[in-house]
């Protein structure tokens, strides 16, 4: 959730699965989230479950 009052510009969104493999689901702009808002992102089928998504400021 972006619990700010401004919109959120997500790049560089990855997930680490449960064996510590980093995946790289988007290199560059993702897209915005807005304030108060949530916003999901598809994950793909052979990634299996994650133990953390992360993603660098920008």
């Amino acid at each position: 959730m972006n619990g700010g009052d401004r919109h959120a510009r997500v790049a560089g969104l990855a997930l680490v699965d449960l064996h510590g493999r980093r995946h790289v689901l988007a290199a560059s702009l993702t897209g915005y989230v807005l304030a108060g808002r949530y916003k999901d992102w598809p994950l793909p089928d052979d990634i299996g479950r994650p133990r953390m998504a992360v993603s660098r400021p920008t």
